[in-house]
């Protein structure tokens, strides 16, 4: 049960683990990714859970590298452009993969089954094991900066384009 920081965001990032049995806050470096490319998020994302596997006909599944630390670029960057998550191995440290999609990424939210990636105006969903597309959809334009999205253990939340049906009741 460790606590991951980062720093150095302006030249790559660095994550941390927390000694929880330290006296004082002490982090021990897990991974180092000083390649020269800005960062503007970092997430540690929720280590997939194995039931909930998609196989992957090329080989094994990329989920077996996790848990995963995503991150952004904060500018364009002719490899990873502000479309691109690129998703690093706390276990190897090295880059796993790149989650792509069709406009500047605004966030990055995951659970044990699913990766979510918001973009202004959508919303794109990745099994957390093989890191295969699932679904993408529009969502109402967002803010810049701003995620419309939540995540929870068995539902997603987002700011629906279509305004909600009028009616006498609400329905779950």
């Amino acid at each position: 049960a460790a606590k991951a920081t980062t720093d150095d965001m302006a030249s790559g990032m660095a994550s941390g683990d927390r000694d929880r049995a330290a006296a004082r806050a002490m982090f021990k470096e897990v991974l180092s990714v000083r390649d020269g490319r800005p960062v503007r998020v970092v997430k540690v994302l929720t280590r997939p859970c194995r039931r909930s596997a998609v196989v992957d006909a090329d080989g094994p599944q990329v989920g077996a590298a996790a848990p995963f630390v995503a991150s952004l670029s904060a500018k364009a960057d002719p490899t990873f452009g502000p479309n691109t998550v690129r998703l690093h191995s706390l276990k190897t440290g090295k880059l796993v993969h790149t989650l792509s999609v069709s406009a500047p990424v605004h966030s990055v939210e995951s659970n044990h089954e699913f990766i979510v990636v918001t973009t202004q105006a959508s919303v794109a969903v990745f099994y957390a094991l093989s890191l295969e597309p699932v679904h993408t959809f529009g969502s109402y334009p967002a803010p810049p900066g701003v995620s419309a999205v939540a995540l929870g253990h068995r539902w997603l939340a987002y700011a629906a384009i279509e305004a909600p049906p009028t009616g006498d009741g609400a329905s779950y």
